[in-house]
């Protein structure tokens, strides 16, 4: 993972950009990290996993399974 603090994000954007194509980027900020930037693909990747994690704890819960096979039933 590439790191840059906020100020070389700032002069060198583009090339900021061009490096979060093949990994994340770490932006600090008061030598801290602050923001990661990471592609569409990336973030669309973590969204689905998100959503199948909550989906799983939903799905896991017997009071849950039955009303959703009450209406897989109907």
């Amino acid at each position: 993972m590439m790191t840059y603090t906020f100020s070389d994000v700032r002069q060198k954007f583009a090339s900021v950009l061009d490096s979060a194509v093949t990994q994340p980027v770490t932006i600090t900020r008061r030598s801290a990290p602050d923001m990661v930037i990471i592609t569409a693909e990336q973030f669309a990747e973590l969204q689905k996993a998100k959503f199948e994690a909550s989906l799983s704890r939903v799905m896991s819960k017997p009071k849950n399974q039955a009303l959703f096979q009450e209406l897989a039933d109907k």
